[in-house]
Formats: structure tokens, sequence, C-alpha cells
């Protein structure tokens, strides 16, 4: 089971970091990369180990504050 932290990253990684809108700086594009893998989270986490509070259930605001706050200030 992997932590948030690396959970996080391997979301950005698979939706965010490695997109065109990304490489192109296209904020609209990255907010719906973000939005992406909220439900790729929830459909690939949350839904499978419902059980374990490690992988709570955000709302896309919560999923949008978290994402930002690992991104750019590295916090837990």
């Amino acid at each position: 089971m992997q932590s948030k932290l690396n959970l996080f990253r391997d979301l950005a990684s698979r939706f965010v970091i490695n997109s065109e809108e990304f490489k192109n700086e296209d904020l609209i594009g990255i907010i719906f990369n973000i939005e992406k893998a909220y439900w790729f989270y929830l459909d690939y986490y949350y839904l499978k180990f419902q059980n374990d509070q490690k992988f709570p259930k955000f709302s896309f605001h919560d999923f949008y504050k978290k994402y930002i706050l690992l991104k750019f200030f590295k916090t837990n």
C-alpha cells in the first residue's frame, strides 16, 4: 500500500506532468487533467479500499487543494 504522497505523485505523473497541457502551460487543460486524476482516484483507490482510512473520499475541491499543497509546498 502506498503513502498519500506517493499516491499524489503517481497521479500527477500519470495525468498532469507528462501531459501536453502541462508542457504548454495550458491552465484549463491542467485543471481538466487534475479532474481526470480525481475520478481515477475515486474509481481505483477510494472504491477499492473504502475501509482503509488512508484513502478518504474527497470532494473535487478538497482533492485539488491537497494536490496543490503537495505539489507546491510538499506537505503530507
